[in-house]
């Protein structure tokens, strides 16, 4: 199977210097994550990354190929890799809920989480994807 990624570096200014995105990466940087099966066909890492540095923001999304084997070792790193969390998507967003410690009202009642927070080590759950398409009604 081919690889379709576009694995150019796009120019950007961010807060005044001109370079490739890659080159802000420091030892500061806020890592935010992306877990599915498959998910090379996202789109996600542009969007995001294109908004940490619209705004300035020393952040990476990065996107992971993980499936419900993998699950439990990737939950188990975003604590010593101190990410700020991770978006979730099929097939893990209900495989992942016994591995927080948290989840809000609306993850209980759907049974599914799509967004990993992780505060100081505690790793809640939401699901935003409800709000989202209420949101984006007219």
């Amino acid at each position: 199977m081919a690889d379709e990624r576009n694995n150019e570096i796009e120019e950007t200014k961010i807060q005044g210097v001109n370079g490739p995105i890659t080159g802000w990466l420091d030892g500061h940087t806020i890592l935010v994550g992306f877990m599915a099966y498959p998910i090379r066909h996202t789109m996600s890492p542009t969007m995001h990354n294109k908004a940490f540095a619209k705004l300035g923001l020393n952040g990476a999304y990065l996107c992971v190929e993980i499936d419900n084997e993998k699950l439990p070792g990737a939950i188990d790193a975003i604590r010593p890799l101190d990410m700020r969390g991770s978006n979730v998507s099929m097939p893990n967003k209900k495989k992942v809920i016994p591995y927080l410690d948290k989840l809000d009202k609306t993850s209980q009642m759907c049974d599914a989480v799509n967004t990993i927070v992780n505060e100081h080590g505690i790793l809640s759950g939401y699901t935003t994807d409800g709000m989202g398409w209420v949101r984006a009604l007219p």
